[in-house]
């Protein structure tokens, strides 16, 4: 795997297309509005994005720069065209004529493709210039690309890509290990925050505003987890460790708090049940999707990462930068990477009680709390702001460029 060092582009004004999965509330795209913000502000080169979905942060893109969204009302995977096609076997057509009907003007003067996550392969049927170069920059790991994109559609991007930009070592060991790409073929970049967005925010007024929001006490401990809900983020997990943490510790006033999902869908009817069950109603609150999490970490004392599987998630960059320490499992993806033996604790893969073990020792104790938090703030501000992320990603296009002559 190539270290990566800051550059300068080398290719001036080329054109960048830069293609993303959808424009959802999630780790991967907010990554993209972050480098596609630092690359306008610091290159200022001529840049488009294609979205293969839309979604809430799609007007961010389009703020930055021309945005097309690929899926429109006419060709969702379920639509009547798309249904019709596929039953006469001419999908394959169907997507090569769609691609090119809602293709970025003047695609072919674009030089350098970042496809940004492997579930962009519907982007590969455009008519590219044959000069033009392409890098993948992977966020998922097994599972993910086995259960949701596919084997198929993963080799297809993986095999286009001049260089492969993978987000934590443990994605990049994935990728050697399970899809056969070469080392050298592989830059590790970790994901970004904007850590200067964090500053001046009012961290004592949003704690008091979330325990007085949640009807908790003053000096109750918040324990925070977030994502998806479902298998992957492990939310099932996250309401088993409550419960262990308030039978070997009842004594110690703590609130658990899981941002994201919604209680009326599969899932959250799911997580409500367990609670129930574990009788944690008022204990464990679920709150959906939020616009600003920033604030909710902000109240947070501890920060649990309950995930099975996680390439390197960007709410515990979010939460670090809060200087909100971070509980993670071993050998369940990139986070054991940034939280190491300063930032939090790791605990051995699925170890229920070593989870509650360690939140309830950090409930315990302030001070470790305090400094744990600090470190996590410091190392976020030097390894992950966008300022030193950006850089690197820059490097990695270079890389890409340098693949090939042009």
């Amino acid at each position: 795997m190539t270290s990566i060092t800051p550059t300068t582009a080398p290719w001036g004004a080329l054109p960048v297309l830069f293609i993303g999965h959808d424009a959802s509330r999630a780790g991967a795209p907010i990554a993209l509005l972050h480098f596609m913000h630092w690359y306008q502000a610091n290159i200022g080169g001529p840049i488009s994005c294609l979205l293969i979905r839309g979604g809430d942060l799609e007007q961010e893109f389009r703020a930055i720069c021309q945005t097309t969204v690929m899926e429109n009302d006419g060709w969702q995977p379920r639509s009547i065209r798309r249904r019709i096609m596929k039953k006469a076997g001419l999908d394959g057509i169907g997507r090569q004529l769609h691609a090119r009907s809602v293709a970025p003007r003047n695609l072919k003067n674009y030089r350098l493709i970042f496809y940004n996550t492997l579930d962009t392969s519907e982007a590969l049927e455009l008519p590219y210039s044959s000069e033009s170069r392409f890098l993948c920059y992977v966020h998922e790991l097994e599972t993910c690309i086995r259960t949701y994109i596919g084997l198929r559609e993963a080799r297809r991007i993986l095999d286009r890509g001049d260089r492969v930009v993978a987000c934590s070592n443990a994605t990049a060991e994935n990728l050697i290990r399970n899809h056969g790409l070469h080392r050298e073929k592989v830059d590790v970049v970790h994901e970004s925050v904007l850590v200067s967005a964090l500053a001046g925010k009012a961290q004592e007024e949003n704690r008091q505003w979330l325990r007085t929001k949640l009807n908790v006490g003053a000096n109750s401990i918040i324990v925070g987890g977030c994502g998806r809900l479902g298998w992957i983020k492990g939310s099932d997990l996250f309401v088993q460790m409550a419960a262990v943490v308030t039978s070997m510790a009842p004594e110690i006033a703590i609130h658990y708090v899981w941002l994201g999902g919604s209680p009326e869908s599969e899932e959250g009817v799911k997580f409500e049940h367990d609670v129930r069950k574990c009788g944690l109603e008022n204990r464990i609150t679920l709150i959906s999707s939020q616009p600003d999490p920033m604030r909710y970490f902000q109240a947070m004392d501890v920060f649990v990462l309950t995930s099975r599987e996680d390439p390197y998630p960007l709410v515990c960059l979010e939460a670090a930068a809060c200087a909100i320490p971070i509980i993670c499992f071993d050998g369940a993806g990139g986070m054991p990477e940034f939280v190491q033996s300063d930032c939090g604790r790791i605990v051995p893969y699925l170890d229920i009680r070593g989870l509650a073990t360690a939140v309830a020792s950090f409930a315990r104790d302030s001070e470790r709390r305090r400094q744990t938090g600090a470190n996590a703030r410091t190392k976020v501000m030097e390894r992950h702001d966008i300022g030193v992320i950006g850089p690197q990603l820059l490097r990695a296009m270079q890389n890409a460029m340098e693949a090939s002559p042009i």
